[in-house]
């Protein structure tokens, strides 16, 4: 055995975690996401778990899921609000009308755990078409997705992130997806889902998902690992309803007779590649007649003032309620593919939740789906208002409003309700609501933001352009005039009043018989091109930007520095400190105690937590696997450093420690850690500048470079 190794581990081993105890507390959580079900075109189910270390209940607020386009919220174990937009062939985020950039997924309502418990949150979203689609609604084309897509047809999924609250104090956690696992990109805390992935499921499949309670049923359970392939090495285990069986030994065949009504979980572990991997899914223990009888559910819908309306659901005279599990409202404006899908909020036997507000006039579609306790799920209800005091009309029996009309209600006929469809007294108390769009360009930008004349792919030109008048804005084209003469031109989809479209408007290339060329480009966006909406103003549809495509800008040296997976022991490897951000470009960094860095402070021989690393010391730094950071600035130049008396952590540079022995007396080896062992470079050897270096020394003293001498008479 090397004793000398397992003394120098033990005294570090000290010095790192006998030091911890004086650090002011943090909030201590861990966790991970990982998907445990994707099942092609239909479903796709994430699991976070959360371990709450600290000795305080922890309240996690904004909270939230990013999701592809063309999900929808389909079951949650917590309150969520799920925010789907629309599917990919509906609404291309460059070529249609909806809400590009804004983020679609979920938002947890509440989340709060106690002191040293657990958090499972199971997420499950149907998939209708996302296609292309990233968590925030754009498009491979957009940065940084189409560095990432191995094929247009590649998919992304943020994972679980959190400010926590600890008191007054708040901090930001990320649950990153577990490295190794399905579609996962650790250091970006997402999920890809690959066109090689997309036609294969990923997880665990029972072959019946419905069962009856006190019935003997045989069920068969496939596992497959996303590429295709079946697993035969899994560890099954299935819990709930009065079962309780696992086994190892395929086929995973099981007789099973539930005791009671419910779920019976449905779990998988196996290992691929050294990396441990999950599945999980549910099979529905119910009578043959469902758990809840829905029909004598009483639904009540209030119009509130600020034009938003407040949906109740009275389940006191259902039949077997206590087996409802969760109601949802999915709600969304009648001309437009997206909804918003919050779990209603239950007290006792009542569950709301409310529609926002949308303009006057306007038809909102809504639909209540209903969960019971086993999993199953039924459409309680669908139903549609119009917004605000006006009921349209249509040409009925009588005196009536012209269908693309509107009407107040107290102009009704006798009898008729607030439905569509209900005439007026007569025409002359009909009407459209008053205003008129104004349709302005709000920026004109380019990606990249800073072109020059050596880059080499296309420079991708958008624009901006805002309905900034007072009532909806029919769809137009939007125009791109480049250098006075070369027109571009897209589809602009409807705006409603205050709402902004980011449109690409195609690009080019630079060079000399390119459209785009070097030095200034004139860009002039138009909007209303064709002149087909009737607008407030009809002289502010147009902005001018320069576009300047310069000479680039002289590169700076770089140096490449090193981690291992596991602890290491780093410097800034040039004339400036280095930040923890600029490793998490391409490291994944993990954290002890809430801290990223531990800086030896020799001085009061105990430990400090930097947030940047600085040229002249050693850095313990926890990296999730083996990485390279490329930093740029000029070498690090070693001119002296202060030692003190016992150990110190230093880097030196390039040097030897002869070359800057200075007046120090160096006791025993240097040490340095490399990829997890101790190495002891000998005192003439060049030490790494990237790296740091643990010494100790007979008393205070300085390292510094020697004093250059004359030459010396040759004899």
């Amino acid at each position: 055995m090397n004793y000398k190794f397992l003394l120098v581990c033990l005294v570090f081993g000290m010095m790192i975690f006998g030091s911890f105890g004086v650090v002011s507390a943090a909030i201590d959580v861990t966790g991970f996401t990982e998907i445990v079900n994707y099942q092609p075109e239909e479903k796709i189910t994430l699991r976070t778990l959360i371990v709450n270390n600290d000795n305080t209940a922890l309240d996690m607020t904004l909270n939230d899921i990013g999701t592809p386009w063309g999900t929808e919220l389909f079951y949650s174990n917590i309150s969520a609000t799920g925010y789907p937009y629309p599917n990919a062939a509906e609404a291309h985020a460059y070529n249609y009308d909806y809400y590009r950039g804004v983020i679609a997924g979920l938002s947890f309502q509440e989340l709060t755990i106690n002191p040293t418990d657990a958090k499972e949150i199971l997420y499950t979203l149907r998939i209708n078409d996302w296609v292309g689609q990233c968590p925030t609604g754009y498009t491979e084309l957009q940065f940084p997705y189409q560095m990432l897509m191995t094929s247009k047809d590649d998919v992304f999924i943020d994972t679980f992130q959190s400010k926590i609250y600890k008191e007054d104090t708040s901090e930001f956690k990320l649950f990153n997806p577990r490295e190794g696992k399905f579609g996962a990109l650790p250091a970006l805390q997402e999920f890809r889902i690959t066109s090689s992935m997309l036609p294969n499921k990923y997880g665990i499949f029972p072959s019946k998902n419905i069962i009856e309670p006190k019935k003997q049923t045989s069920v068969e359970i496939n596992v497959y690992d996303g590429a295709g392939n079946e697993i035969k090495n899994a560890a099954v285990e299935l819990s709930g309803c009065g079962i309780k069986e696992s086994k190892s030994k395929y086929p995973y065949n099981f007789d099973l007779k539930p005791t009671s009504v419910g779920k019976i979980r449905v779990f998988a572990n196996w290992t691929k590649d050294k990396v441990e991997m999950h599945g999980m899914n549910y099979i529905s223990v119910t009578k043959q007649e469902g758990l809840v009888n829905w029909n004598n559910v009483i639904v009540t819908k209030t119009l509130n003032s600020d034009n938003s309306a407040t949906i109740t659901v009275n389940t006191s005279s259902t039949e077997d309620n206590e087996y409802i599990d969760k109601l949802y409202l999915t709600y969304s404006p009648a001309d437009r593919p997206w909804a918003v899908q919050p779990t209603m909020e239950e007290n006792s036997d009542e569950y709301e939740a409310t529609i926002e507000n949308f303009n006057e006039g306007r038809a909102v579609n809504y639909t209540i789906t209903g969960f019971d306790t086993a999993g199953v799920e039924e459409e309680i209800i669908k139903d549609s208002y119009i917004v605000g005091s006006y009921v349209e009309c249509s040409s009925l029996d009588g005196s009536c409003c012209p269908s693309d009309e509107f009407c107040k209600k107290e102009d009704r006929l006798s009898g008729s309700s607030d439905c569509p469809g209900k005439c007026c007294n007569s025409l002359s108390n009909c009407y459209k609501p008053t205003g008129k769009p104004d349709l302005i360009i709000s920026d004109i930008y380019w990606e990249p933001g800073d072109p020059t004349i050596d880059y080499k792919d296309t420079v991708h030109y958008r624009i901006k352009v805002k309905n900034n008048g007072t009532d909806f804005a029919d769809s137009s084209i939007l125009a791109l005039d480049l250098n006075d003469g070369n027109i571009h031109e897209v589809h602009a989809g409807s705006l409603e009043q205050g709402e902004e479209a980011d449109l690409l408007m195609g690009g080019d290339k630079i060079g000399e018989y390119q459209d785009l060329h070097p030095g200034t480009n004139s860009l002039k966006a138009i909007a209303d091109y064709d002149n087909v909406v009737d607008e407030s103003d009809e002289n502010n549809n147009d902005k001018i930007e320069e576009l300047v495509i310069t000479e680039p800008t002289p590169t700076k040296p770089t140096t490449k520095l090193s981690l291992s997976k596991g602890w290491n022991i780093i410097s800034s490897p040039i004339n400036q400190s280095l930040t923890i951000s600029k490793i998490k470009e391409t490291c994944s960094i993990g954290s002890y105690k809430g801290y990223k860095t531990w800086v030896f402070d020799a001085s009061k021989q105990s430990w400090t937590n930097p947030s940047e690393i600085n040229p002249s010391d050693g850095s313990y730094i926890w990296s999730n696997s083996n990485c390279e950071v490329k930093v740029e600035g000029e070498k690090q130049n070693f001119t002296k450093k202060e030692l003190k008396k016992d150990w110190n952590l230093i880097s030196v540079g390039n040097n030897s420690l002869d070359d800057i022995i200075g007046d120090c007396k160096i006791k025993g080896d240097v040490w340095e850690l490399d990829k997890g062992d101790w190495i002891y470079p000998a005192m003439n050897e060049n030490l790494d500048s990237g790296k740091g270096y643990w010494v100790k020394v007979e008393s205070n003293c300085t390292l510094k470079n020697k004093a250059s001498k004359p030459p010396e008479l040759s004899k």
